[in-house]
């Protein structure tokens, strides 16, 4: 019974003297914990290592600058703004906006307005615990003081900018969906306040809006750092027109799809290709051309249409020229140039005096009214003048293949020694 109380007794004083011990060495790490933090904690306060204008001798500076600020270490931004940071003039405070770089080293007040000429302005930032704060919370030590004068009224920059814009022209028109980057410039005079900015409608460049057709304007506007102001500004049209000529002759080629082609002035030659078309020739005698198509061609100068590779519509055409397959081309009252082009051509003048070539082929002509030149070409052909007095030549160095009938009127003849017929021409 003496062993187990005695055992009992020193396992206690065991256990005490290691509970001591631990605490002893809690209180130890402690202090030493808190003499490092204590050792790298920021104390130091920041200092200004710059201002901007200068802080001593800053004169004529330009009516337009903003005042700024550059600081020793990163500071707190919420502490940086218009109560400790600001701008006087005669004792009165400068309405301005107050901010600071990323990460905050170099504070920026920037005036609402221009300053006045040759004004003496003095700038302050506040010190101590109601100033601009380090990261760390240590203030400025000392808040600082100081003056600049502005130019004078007789100095101050008093003319625009000027702007030089060469694209979208004045008065110019462009396809639907053409692609056309704006290009301008802006220059301040020489010895002036320099540029501020330069803005168009689309940076210079970019694309100008081209998605819709109608009437567009296109604007650039200059402006100086004396806050002078200019702008020019140039329309242009965006024609329904997918592709666009020129007032030149063109050769005009559509898409595999639906294309609005136009040909504007001169004498163009259009091709639509693939899709439902609208083929617009505008001035100028003009030639819709299906030399490219891999189907036969049905087309009327009568019912402005064409069909075969697709359903095409026809504005202004005067001129067809075929495919390589068997087509049918047909004029209208006007003067009708028809190009059957290779395979065996049907081709109706209709009204005016109208030129018929059959090329290749064995084709069939008919001049219709007018005084009318129709050609065979190669092949076997038949050769209608009908009305009028008609030209028709089928002279090919092949004896006796073509058929030729002047009908009413005063024709004329181009043949071999022999044609498998001639009837109405003298």
């Amino acid at each position: 019974m003496f062993e187990r109380d005695q055992f009992a007794g020193d396992y206690s004083r065991i256990f005490a003297a290691l509970a001591a011990l631990a605490a002893i060495v809690a209180v130890a790490l402690l202090t030493l914990v808190g003499s490092a933090s204590a050792a790298t904690r920021d104390t130091t306060p920041p200092t200004i290592i710059g201002t901007s204008p200068a802080e001593t001798d800053s004169t004529d500076v330009p009516v337009t600058n903003n005042v700024l600020v550059t600081f020793s270490e990163n500071m707190k931004r919420k502490t940086v703004n218009g109560t400790t940071f600001q701008l006087f003039n005669s004792g009165v405070k400068v309405g301005a906006d107050v901010s600071c770089s990323r990460p905050c080293r170099t504070a920026k007040l920037n005036p609402k307005r221009n300053l006045r000429p040759g004004a003496v302005y003095q700038a302050s930032v506040r010190g101590g615990r109601k100033g601009p704060k380090d990261l760390a919370g240590n203030g400025l030590t000392s808040g600082m003081q100081w003056s600049f004068s502005t130019t004078s009224a007789a100095s101050v920059d008093a003319t625009k900018p000027t702007i030089a814009l060469s694209t979208p022209a004045d008065g110019a028109t462009y396809a639907l969906n053409q692609d056309v980057a704006a290009k301008y410039s802006c220059q301040d005079e020489n010895g002036g306040s320099g540029l501020k900015s330069c803005e168009g409608t689309v940076p210079n460049g970019s694309p100008i809006d081209t998605a819709s057709p109608g009437q567009k304007s296109f604007t650039v506007t200059a402006t100086d750092n004396a806050g002078n102001t200019d702008s020019v500004t140039r329309t242009y049209t965006v024609s329904e027109c997918t592709i666009l000529g020129t007032p030149d002759k063109d050769v005009l080629e559509g898409t595999e799809g639906d294309d609005v082609i136009c040909g504007l002035g001169g004498n163009d030659v259009l091709k639509g290709l693939g899709g439902n078309d609208l083929i617009k020739g505008g001035e100028g005698y003009d030639t819709a051309s299906f030399e490219n198509s891999s189907q036969a061609i049905d087309a009327s100068l009568m019912e402005n249409t064409a069909s075969g590779e697709g359903s095409d519509e026809l504005i202004d055409i005067e001129r067809l020229f075929g495919s390589l397959y068997d087509d049918t081309l047909i004029g209208n009252d006007h003067y009708n140039g028809l190009t059957g082009n290779a395979g065996n051509d049907t081709l109706w003048g209709r009204g005016g005096g109208d030129g018929l070539y059959g090329w290749m082929g064995n084709d069939e002509l008919n001049g219709g009214l007018g005084n009318d030149s129709v050609r065979g070409g190669t092949g076997a052909d038949e050769l209608f003048g009908d009305e009028g007095g008609d030209s028709l030549h089928s002279q090919d160095n092949v004896e006796g293949n073509d058929s030729l009938d002047g009908g009413a009127g005063t024709d004329t003849k181009v043949t071999d020694a022999t044609e498998a017929s001639i009837v109405n021409i003298p």
